[in-house]
């Protein structure tokens, strides 16, 4: 399965935003305007419509594209996703704040199911759409709450020393080196730390 392009899928998603009552041409240019040339918006309508993913109705002197409906399902299952994993990042940001780590491994145990189940579901229809649209979710939510879940999470020595053979497989042996060594420092101040209070 080959993903859809950007510039596609941004004209494949505001036209499905439409619904069953479509858009004419001019208005999908106008709208992708900020974003695309109307050259780069009509060459993705091109694709669509040839690929099946947008309708053609002739509606008197309009012309109307409308998103498949394969494609308006799929973008159901999208937004429902959005929902879901919003609902389980408040969750998950809740427990940061009060600080509750039994309440933020099971949120984040949550999340993770709830991603687990986004993919599964978006397979369905138009994974070409939907999966890479769930990807660019999930690098906000990267983003925004990444560097807050990590420094929560730790290591056990097992998975930790896996962990540094990956990073001087893919990264090479001074790399590795170099992280060992920043994580023992690191840990060594927080026990010096921890035993002078």
């Amino acid at each position: 399965m080959e993903f859809l392009q950007s510039r596609v899928r941004k004209c494949l998603v505001t036209l499905s935003q439409t619904g069953p009552s479509g858009m004419t041409v001019d208005d999908l240019i106008e709208s992708m305007s900020p974003f695309l040339t109307k050259e780069s918006v009509l060459k993705s309508l091109e694709e669509l419509i040839f690929s099946g993913y947008v309708e053609v109705m002739n509606q008197g002197e309009t012309t109307k594209l409308i998103a498949s409906k394969s494609v308006r399902t799929g973008m159901i299952g999208l937004e429902l996703a959005r929902i879901m994993i919003g609902k389980r990042l408040d969750s998950v940001r809740r427990a940061i704040e009060g600080k509750d780590q039994g309440m933020l491994n099971n949120s984040i145990e949550l999340l993770n199911g709830t991603v687990g189940e986004a993919i599964f579901t978006l397979m369905g229809d138009v994974p070409e759409l939907t999966l890479p649209e769930l990807l660019e979710i999930l690098h906000q939510v990267r983003d925004k709450l990444g560097n807050l879940l990590r420094s929560d999470q730790k290591l056990d020595e097992n998975t930790l020393e896996e962990f540094f053979k990956l990073v001087e497989k893919y990264k090479g042996e001074r790399e590795s080196s170099l992280l060992r060594s920043m994580i023992v420092s690191r840990e060594t101040k927080k026990q010096e730390s921890t035993d002078s209070h």
